[in-house]
């Protein structure tokens, strides 16, 4: 797995812990309420697996979210910066 790859999975990770901790809920009980493996949601908020379609599925129905809440927006940088010359920037 690449390491844009892997970085993705764990921003997706954190906005999902972030989503969670908006919501006021702490992982296990998230897991029970939406009757969802607590392994399973531990690998998705560790960055280790992608968060499935069930997993969105099932949280839209109980809690106040949307599907556009569970995905990150894609970084077009291969390291999280992009280098710019004072060209380039003026010319932008």
């Amino acid at each position: 797995m690449s390491y844009k790859n892997v970085n993705e999975l764990k921003k997706s990770g954190s906005n999902l812990r972030g989503l969670l901790n908006d919501l006021k809920r702490r992982p296990e009980d998230a897991a029970q309420e939406l009757n969802f493996p607590f392994d399973e949601l531990k690998k998705y908020l560790d960055g280790e697996k992608v968060i499935s379609s069930e997993f969105i599925s099932l949280a839209c129905k109980k809690w106040p979210v949307n599907e556009r809440d569970f995905f990150v927006v894609k970084d077009d940088t291969e390291y999280g910066y992009k280098k710019m010359s004072a060209q380039i920037s003026k010319e932008s």
